[in-house]
């Protein structure tokens, strides 16, 4: 037992690094104040690895809501031109090939949604050059989402053995 307990607490702290995207609050709602979602560019695609100058770099971000067709039907999304970045969607360098960005006032007054019977289900995220011509995705080229939960009760896997996808593959 005593083995075991060590194998974890080894392992746990490495493989909790491997993830592509992190984000907090770890369960995060349509009323959350404010999140923060990092990306690590040394994972997925490597898109932005070693992109220089780090302060040039931005998100493409919307939702996928109640009313999406699917996961490539982004609403919302803030600044849609990709090619012109905005001060609003810029990602702040935190070293070592790693961009957060911080929503603050909640999603729906980020997204600017007003139909009060429209959920959000994800939030759909890329990080990108200024100039769009690098791009931070998923390791098979597709977006990344992160999870918008309701008011249920959840359980979380820090360490998913599959990249953030829109649907799960076997």
């Amino acid at each position: 037992m005593k083995l075991t307990a060590l194998f974890i607490l080894i392992l746990v702290p490495g493989v909790s690094r491997a993830q592509l995207l992190q984000w907090s609050p770890s369960f995060i709602k349509e009323s959350s104040g404010s999140v923060i979602i990092t990306c690590d560019a040394s994972k997925g695609n490597l898109g932005l690895v070693g992109y220089t100058p780090v302060t040039d770099v931005y998100v493409h971000i919307g939702a996928i809501t109640s009313l999406s067709s699917g996961a490539s039907d982004w609403k919302y999304v803030v600044n849609s031109n990709f090619s012109t970045p905005a001060s609003i969607v810029q990602a702040s360098s935190v070293g070592n090939n790693k961009w957060t960005f911080t929503i603050n006032g909640g999603l729906r007054t980020f997204f600017n949604i007003t139909n009060t019977s429209e959920r959000i289900l994800k939030i759909a995220i890329l990080f990108r050059s200024g100039n769009g011509s690098k791009v931070q995705r998923n390791s098979d080229g597709s977006d990344m989402y992160v999870p918008v939960y309701d008011a249920g009760l959840y359980a979380r896997i820090d360490t998913p053995l599959l990249p953030p996808l829109f649907k799960m593959i076997p």
